[in-house]
């Protein structure tokens, strides 16, 4: 059943992997698309006051919900770009799974500077909705539930918004992690955005595709990797994928900046909507797993990365990119509504960024 309220699940990171590794199998195999939990974010907090209809008058159909009811829509120029909520899982404890390079101890430090409790590290799961005169797209279809009760809310969140899946005209998967496409197929293994063209970069998929895989310098469980592998291979056998090569504009305004190292083919989402400027924003996906960690130390690794030392040398290319240029960012992890900027920080602080939220625009 369906809850307007985050539902508190203690998940253990053994928990989390286990659902990141085997389940991911599973959950591709039954679906698990739509699901229940907490919807990230702040929901809508005025109702429309129903008046009397008089008889033969006709009903009006459902308006979409407000700002702020598991999604966050602004305007970039002729596109309208939406964060859209898929809930939250917990990284507990946090350490070695949000940097596998550091101690303990520098994690837990970190976190606390932020003011985030060690002992209750939330990951928020966010996908991005871009909508302009041309196309409907969709990027990354999230967890498909797969994660646990307090996620896999994607579809209800676009409902809100009064967008329906056959709407979608096409979805790109930023990355073949669990969280990012086990929502790709519905429960009887057929594609859950059926009108879309489904896009992946090349690299990625020739990785998972492939008999055998190089995790060599992962730090992640190898217990873990059999459902990684089972359910990317899920995904890639239920999808027709498109495949992207190199930089690329796959969409008018909405082109593909890959940024390997946390998978061989991970990619960023660079969406125009006309002008440059303010008009401009980056999609990082999982560049970022939480903002307390990789922004303030960007060299730390996730435990997921497949190879770390790549996956920092990109992330900080993204990063001076995005700094020097100015241009607004989100990300898969950022804290709803994931919607900000990064400015280097002070040499006397440190050789980090500092995230700056963006002003809630209503």
């Amino acid at each position: 059943m369906a809850t307007d309220h985050p539902i508190r699940v203690e998940q253990s990171r053994r928990d989390v992997l286990k659902f990141a590794g085997v389940s991911f199998a599973a959950a591709a195999a039954v679906g698990g698309v739509g699901g229940v939990g907490g919807v990230s974010g702040v929901r809508g907090a005025s109702a429309a006051i129903a008046l009397p209809r008089r008889a033969g008058q006709p009903t009006t159909a459902p308006q979409p919900a407000m700002q702020g009811a598991g999604f966050y829509e602004l305007t970039l120029g002729d596109a309208r770009v939406s964060v859209v909520s898929d809930g939250w899982f917990s990284f507990n404890p946090p350490h070695p799974t949000l940097a596998a390079n550091a101690t303990r101890e520098q994690v837990e430090g970190a976190l606390k500077d932020a003011f985030v409790d060690p002992a209750d590290v939330r990951v928020q799961v966010n996908c991005l909705l871009i909508r302009t005169p041309r196309d409907t797209v969709l990027i990354d279809t999230g967890t498909g539930g797969a994660f646990g009760a307090t996620n896999g809310t994607l579809l209800k969140n676009l409902s809100n918004m009064g967008v329906k899946p056959t709407d979608v005209t096409a979805v790109i998967i930023t990355h073949l992690h669990g969280d990012h496409m086990l929502g790709v197929l519905n429960a009887e293994g057929k594609p859950t955005f059926a009108n879309a063209e489904h896009l992946v970069h090349k690299d990625e998929h020739d990785f998972w595709a492939a008999e055998t895989h190089d995790f060599s310098q992962s730090k992640l469980p190898k217990d873990m990797l059999p459902g990684f592998i089972a359910g990317a291979k899920k995904v890639i056998a239920g999808a027709k994928f498109t495949l992207i090569e190199g930089e690329k504009e796959v969409r008018p305004g909405i082109t593909v900046v890959p940024s390997p190292g946390h998978t061989p083919g991970h990619i960023a989402i660079q969406v125009d909507g006309g002008g440059g400027g303010k008009n401009v924003m980056l999609y990082m996906s999982d560049t970022v797993h939480h903002p307390a960690i990789q922004f303030p130390k960007p060299d730390w690794a996730v435990m997921f990365d497949a190879n770390p030392d790549l996956a920092v040398a990109s992330r900080r290319r993204l990063f001076d990119r995005a700094a020097a240029d100015r241009v607004r960012l989100s990300g898969a992890h950022i804290p709803f509504p994931s919607v900000g900027h990064i400015r280097k920080q002070a040499a006397s602080v440190g050789k980090g960024y500092d995230w700056v939220p963006s002003m809630w625009e209503w």
